[in-house]
């Protein structure tokens, strides 16, 4: 089942974010000491290998893990700090998102973060009555031993992580995603410029309240909202655009008011950063940005803009042999309103436009460096015998024609 975009959206923000996993590790970290307090308490039915004699002797233990792991998880969070700082000045400021998207660094300070907090949960009970809870410092024995071994993953993978073959990689196997997904996706709405003419002027222009770049769009929403409102609605926008405050992302035909708008609104996300969810764009531009890079004067790496190129052609190979679904008039809404016009408008995916993004910058920057080239020629040959749309095709060759039938001089 598809998700719907905003749904996307907010799984992909907890991705990202530092703050979801070692929440929930903090609260399983407690519940887990609830349980085993309680189970110590009420007797266990079963003796506890490595038992702790005495109460002082579980104070001490607990104590020195809780201490242990909420400086480890310091020294965790340091070196995550190390590596951001290490990618946005190497790769990029794009590629933190992929490095921000790491579950293995969240999980690893999920881990101490929640050790420490079930050992602190657990010293409730080192000045009680009760006796010393085995099972409670047994858990935290083994959470110190799980602790240690995932210190030593942690770096393991921190030290993969940064290399650039792996960062070109994960970018890659991104794009080639997000592209699958828009070849998937059926069109359901019409191509603005057939009927655009035909309505002559919207009855409103809904407007963004704030400045941002659009990250969702869910056109199966705006169809169902024209649908159920008997109205005829153009998106004025895509994702990855840029739109100023108080300028008109839908246009709207039929009597609508201003919940109906504001509901409208909502189905286009707007925030301060690109994101990935149906942006392949974004994709492409972290992969020549990182090519782009490499073959500057400054660092002049071919291998590695020739690894970038590699990525964005067997993407786009995959995406240009089953192209993107042409629009048509019908909707998840209902279809084509009383008078004829369809329940959406929109523009359909630029899939040539794409291609002549990706291929004319690295020719331009590598118009110096024969192994790009002649990786351009090879790719470019093989992706129009690939195309099924004549368009595609067309830029396709065009970019071909354009490649320098030697380097300027020699790299």
């Amino acid at each position: 089942m598809t998700l719907p975009s905003r749904l996307r959206l907010l799984l992909d923000r907890a991705r990202t974010s530092y703050f979801a996993i070692p929440s929930a590790a903090c609260a399983f970290g407690l519940g887990l000491a609830v349980l085993t307090l309680s189970l110590d308490r009420g007797g266990l039915p079963f003796e506890v290998p490595i038992a702790v004699e005495e109460m002082d002797d579980a104070r001490s233990l607990l104590t020195t893990i809780a201490a242990t792991s909420i400086g480890v998880a310091a020294t965790v969070f340091s070196i995550t700090i190390v590596v951001l700082s290490l990618a946005s000045s190497q790769f990029g400021p794009r590629l933190l998102r992929n490095f921000l998207k790491n579950r293995s660094s969240q999980l690893v300070l999920g881990l101490f973060v929640g050790t420490h907090i079930f050992c602190l949960a657990a010293l409730r009970t080192a000045g009680s009555s009760w006796d010393v809870p085995q099972l409670t410092c047994l858990v935290a024995l083994g959470l110190a031993v799980v602790d240690s071994g995932a210190l030593v993953y942690f770096i393991h993978h921190t030290a993969s992580w940064v290399q650039v073959d792996r960062v070109i990689d994960v970018v890659g196997s991104a794009l080639s995603r997000e592209l699958q997904d828009l070849a998937r996706t059926p069109r359901h709405y019409a191509r603005t410029s057939e009927w655009r003419e035909r309505l002559g002027d919207p009855t409103l222009l809904v407007r963004t309240r704030r400045p941002g770049y659009v990250q969702t769009q869910d056109d199966a929403l705006l169809a169902s909202l024209a649908e159920s409102n008997d109205l005829t609605i153009e998106r004025r926008v895509d994702v990855g655009e840029f739109v100023f405050e108080g300028r008109p992302i839908a246009a709207v035909w039929g009597e609508c008011d201003e919940d109906t708008a504001s509901r409208i609104r909502g189905a286009i996300g707007i925030g301060s950063a690109r994101s990935d969810i149906q942006d392949p764009f974004h994709l492409v531009d972290q992969l020549l940005e990182l090519s782009l890079r490499a073959l500057s004067p400054g660092i002049n790496d071919p291998s590695t803009a020739r690894s970038c190129l590699d990525q964005i052609a067997n993407a786009l190979s995959l995406a240009v042999a089953q192209p993107i679904p042409r629009p048509v008039a019908e909707d998840p809404g209902g279809g084509r309103s009383r008078s004829g016009c369809p329940r959406l408008l929109a523009k359909p995916p630029d899939l040539a436009g794409l291609c002549e993004r990706a291929f004319g910058e690295i020719r331009r920057a590598g118009r110096n460096q024969w192994q790009i080239i002649r990786r351009l020629d090879e790719v470019l040959r093989l992706l129009i015998d690939a195309a099924r749309e004549d368009d595609v095709r067309e830029v396709l060759v065009a970019e071909r024609g354009r490649l320098p039938p030697e380097p300027l001089e020699a790299s």
